[in-house]
């Protein structure tokens, strides 16, 4: 029976690992068996172009890029907590990063890296929006298990996450560029916010200006927490339907964080094939230190299992802003305590594949079967231990 509790919470973690978001429902935490977790997981998927090609100077000429919202996701989780009676308690590490941008954009970067972009005949409307923070800290949760008799098990979860924040970046572009006989004008906003700019001067990083006023030796830690509540319905037999909301209230609070704000008023570059010259610069920014709050968005899930001869089906949704993340798969059981898994995530078409026990857990995630071309990449790992 033990290895059986810890087996069905072990599959539940496998499956969150493989995941876009890894959103954590806290309501499975439902085990009495008291055991000790390390896992780490990494998950990147974008719209556009090879993994290991997106910050290439210039990108492959095969580059694709959706008519609508192109996306690029990033996602990254290290974790070493106890669990005893429902109580989870531990140190975690955790990076998020989000880029929505729109096709003109896509094609205009793409272009203006091959140093074709002012022989074009067309219009662009930029639009490019980059979000990312990396923290660490500690958790505590609980989950209360409400016994149904014979129709089975109500779990109900939190857990409190306090979070420093060790970096953060947030980068908004918006304005119009015209390219046409040779000629290329922009006019188009700036907003960037960046812990790291301290490190280096903007005319390195992005040929406007170096940063003033003078910098500080450092950026001091954010400091900041969310909160992560969810609930989950176990049948007798096993099969399960749970919802989950992380990082409810989520804040974190960085002070004396670089920011460039650069407005460009109808700049004009002119090109005569690879030789460009700045025919006229109409720019104006303004750099500061300010305080800057994060407000984390909730991230949403719901995910369901059902065992059918000697195979667990399993479907999870997960939800950030609008976009959602389907996830489809079944696992099969090699022995009583061994399991193998293959799943199918819809939003960037990638295949994943797992292999758990009661002690152990590793997974994988592409949707290439070259993985040097793979748009989509996913790896993670974890051990259990009890006591």
């Amino acid at each position: 029976m033990r290895c059986a509790i810890a087996l069905i919470c072990f599959i539940a973690d496998a499956a969150l690992a493989q995941s876009a978001l890894m959103v954590d429902n806290p309501a499975q935490v439902g085990s009495d068996v008291p055991h000790v977790d390390l896992s780490a997981a990494t998950f990147v998927g974008n719209d556009i172009v090879a993994a290991k090609h997106f910050t290439d100077d210039p990108w492959p000429a095969n580059y694709h890029r959706r008519s609508g919202e192109n996306l690029a996701i990033g996602t990254e989780r290290m974790q070493f907590v106890g669990v005893e009676q429902g109580w989870t308690f531990g140190a975690i590490y955790r990076q998020d990063w989000r880029l929505v941008t729109n096709a003109d954009t896509v094609d205009a970067y793409a272009q203006s890296q091959r140093g074709d972009l002012a022989q074009q005949t067309r219009r662009y409307a930029l639009d490019y929006d980059l979000n990312g923070f990396a923290a660490d800290g500690l958790r505590l949760g609980h989950a209360w298990a409400m016994n149904l008799s014979s129709a089975g098990q109500l779990t109900f979860g939190i857990a409190g996450n306090l979070l420093r924040g060790r970096s953060l970046r947030q980068d908004k572009v918006n304005g119009q560029l015209t390219s046409n006989a040779g000629t290329a004008s922009l006019t188009a906003t700036r907003d960037l916010i960046n812990t790291d700019m301290r490190a280096k001067s903007i005319a390195e990083a992005d040929g406007f200006s170096d940063f003033s006023p003078a910098q500080p030796m450092d950026v001091p830690m954010g400091r900041g927490g969310s909160l992560d509540v969810g609930m989950r319905y176990t049948a007798a037999n096993g099969a399960y339907v749970g919802i989950a909301a992380d990082d409810l209230a989520g804040r974190i609070r960085w002070s004396q964080v670089p920011r460039l704000r650069l407005t460009v008023n109808d700049a004009q570059v002119q090109c005569v094939g690879n030789d460009c010259t700045a025919s006229r610069i109409g720019a104006d920014w303004t750099s500061t230190y300010e305080s800057v709050t994060l407000r984390l968005t909730p991230r949403y899930l719901v995910e369901a299992a059902y065992p059918w001869q000697g195979l667990i089906m399993r479907a999870r949704v997960e939800s950030l802003k609008g976009d959602l993340f389907p996830v489809a798969g079944v696992d099969y059981a090699l022995t009583p305590a061994w399991r193998v898994g293959l799943d199918y995530e819809s939003r960037f078409g990638s295949v994943g594949i797992s292999v758990n026990n009661p002690y152990f857990f590793c997974a994988l995630r592409t949707d290439k079967p070259a993985v040097g071309s793979a748009r989509t990449l996913g790896v993670s790992i974890g051990l259990r231990g009890y006591f």
